[in-house]
């Protein structure tokens, strides 16, 4: 909402969230500077994504289904790894986070 206040484009056009959620489940910021944010609203991992200067660039949407994903996100490398895994057996992923063109 800060960023809106500034003028900024803080929120997806139409995203509307839901006051009983945590909004922001994780962030993290990747080796190009740009802010990854996971919306606490949606059921599997979406994230938006803003770069240096407060813009949102994209949007990204983990390809796996379930709402205990977390992830860490570093200009290292991404990790992601399911907290409430179907097997019972935790694994440490490692992922590529997609190329966002400005």
């Amino acid at each position: 909402m800060q960023f809106a206040a500034l003028g900024a484009n803080a929120l997806p056009e139409g995203f509307e969230p839901d006051p009983f959620h945590i909004l922001v489940e994780n962030i993290g910021v990747d080796s190009e500077g740009n802010l990854w944010v996971q919306r606490g609203t949606e059921v599997n991992p979406v994230f938006d994504v803003f770069d240096s200067e407060g813009i949102h660039v994209a949007t990204a949407e983990f390809p796996q289904t379930g709402k205990f994903w977390q992830f860490s996100i570093t200009p290292y490398g991404s990790l992601a790894w399911n907290n409430d895994p179907l097997s019972g057996i935790q694994k440490l992923y490692m992922i590529d986070l997609p190329v966002i063109s400005r």
